[in-house]
C-alpha cells in the first residue's frame, strides 16, 4: 500500500474513532450487509492501518460500553476478524476475486461460527439471543418511545387496523403498548428463524462484494499496484452457474419431498442465486452504457436505482447476459460448435 501523508492518516483516526462510537446503531443492518467488515478495509485503503485499528477498536468498546462484554467479544468475530483477513489479503496484494471470494467466505465463516458458539454454549439460536437482548432493550424504554415505535411499525404495515387505530389514538396504556411491542418483536423473532440461512448468505456475500470492491476502487483511483475490476467487467464464471442450479435442484427435490427446513434451504439458494445474478445483470448494464459513453455518476446513479426499485429485472438481464452473453454458457457452446464446423471444412 502506498505512503501516507500524516494528516490524511489524522484524519482518518478521526472518521475511524467517529465511525467506531455509532458502531451499534449499524448492527442492525447486519442481517443485509455487516458495515465493519466493510469500513474497516475501505479506512485501510484510503489512510493506513492505524485508522482502520482505530475504527475496529472503537467500535468494540462502543458495542462493550452499550450492550456488554459478550456482545463486544460477538462482534469480535463478527466484523473484526472478517476484516482482519480482508486487509491482510490488500497488503499481500492478492488477486481481485480471491479477495472477493474470501471476503465473502470469511464473512458467513464468521456468522456461522458465532451461531454455532451461541447453539453449543448456550443452547440457543441467534436469533433467540439478539430478541431476547431486543426484548431487553425495549422493557428500559420510556412509554413515549415505545408509543413512538409502535406508530412507526403500524405505518409499516405490521398492526392489525384495530391495534393501529388504538395506538395512534393514545388509546393504549403503556403496559399494553409494551405488550404489543412484544408481540411484533415475537413475529418477527419467527420470520427471522424461517430466513436465517437465507439472510445469513445474504449478508456474507454482499459484505464479501464491497469489502473488496470499495476498497479497491480507492486504491485504483490512487494508482496502488493493486488489482482492481471494474463492475464493467465483471462475469460470471461457468462453474458458478452450474454449482446454483445443482443447489436449485437439490432444494427443490427436497421441497418437494416435505423434509423438514427445506423451505429455508430453498429460500437460502433462491436468494444467493439472486444476488450473483443481480450483480452480473449490473454488470452486464454497466458494459452496456459504458460502450454508449456513459459517465461513471451515470452509470452508478442509474444501476443503483435499478437495483432498489427493479432488482428482478436486473436480475433477469444478468441471468440472460450469462447464458446468452459474450461470455455466456449458450452462446460460447454455439460459438465453439460453429468454430469446430468451420474447422472441420476447412479441413476438407
Amino acid at each position: 500500500m502506498s505512503r501516507y501523508s500524516a494528516g490524511r492518516v489524522a484524519a482518518g483516526c478521526v472518521i475511524g474513532l467517529l465511525a467506531g462510537l455509532i458502531q451499534p446503531l449499524t448492527l442492525a443492518f447486519a442481517v443485509l450487509c455487516v458495515v465493519g467488515t466493510v469500513l474497516g478495509p475501505v479506512l485501510y485503503a484510503w489512510a493506513g492501518a492505524a485508522p482502520a485499528l482505530v475504527y475496529l477498536a472503537a467500535s468494540l468498546g462502543s458495542v462493550w460500553a452499550m450492550f456488554g462484554g459478550e456482545t463486544a467479544a460477538a462482534c469480535l468475530m463478527l466484523f473484526v476478524v472478517p476484516a482482519a483477513v480482508v486487509m491482510a489479503l490488500m497488503a499481500r496484494r492478492a488477486p481481485y476475486f480471491t479477495r472477493m471470494k474470501a471476503a465473502a467466505g470469511a464473512q458467513l465463516a464468521a456468522m456461522l461460527a458465532l451461531v454455532f458458539i451461541l447453539y453449543a454454549g448456550l443452547g440457543r439460536s441467534l436469533i433467540d439471543v439478539l430478541m431476547e437482548r431486543l426484548s431487553a432493550w425495549a422493557d428500559s424504554l420510556p412509554a413515549p418511545l415505545v408509543t413512538m415505535l409502535l406508530q412507526q411499525f403500524a405505518l409499516n404495515g405490521l398492526m392489525d387496523e384495530e391495534s393501529a387505530r388504538l395506538v395512534f389514538s393514545g388509546g393504549l396504556t403503556a403496559a399494553e403498548g409494551l405488550a404489543a411491542l412484544h408481540r411484533i418483536f415475537d413475529v418477527t423473532g419467527e420470520a427471522l428463524r424461517l430466513g436465517l440461512p437465507a439472510m445469513l448468505l445474504t449478508s456474507g456475500l454482499i459484505t464479501g462484494l464491497f469489502a473488496t470492491l470499495l476498497p479497491g476502487k480507492i486504491c485504483s483511483r490512487r494508482g496502488d499496484a493493486l488489482e482492481y475490476v471494474p463492475v464493467s467487467g465483471w462475469y460470471v464464471p461457468a462453474r458458478v452457474t452450474a454449482g446454483v442450479l445443482v443447489a436449485l435442484g437439490t432444494a427443490l427435490a427436497l421441497h418437494w419431498t416435505g423434509v423438514n427446513g427445506s423451505e429455508s434451504v430453498l429460500t437460502a439458494v433462491l436468494t444467493a442465486g439472486q444476488i450473483i445474478y443481480a450483480a452480473a445483470g449490473a454488470a452486464a448494464l454497466s458494459r452496456r452504457f459504458k460502450e454508449t459513453g456513459r459517465g461513471m455518476t451515470f452509470r452508478v446513479v442509474l444501476i443503483g436505482l435499478a437495483l432498489v426499485f427493479v432488482s428482478r429485472l436486473v436480475t433477469l438481464i444478468g441471468v440472460y447476459s450469462t447464458l446468452f452473453g459474450r461470455r455466456g454458457l449458450i452462446s460460447g457452446y454455439i460459438r465453439k460448435k460453429m468454430e469446430d464446423r468451420d474447422k472441420g471444412d476447412d479441413d476438407l
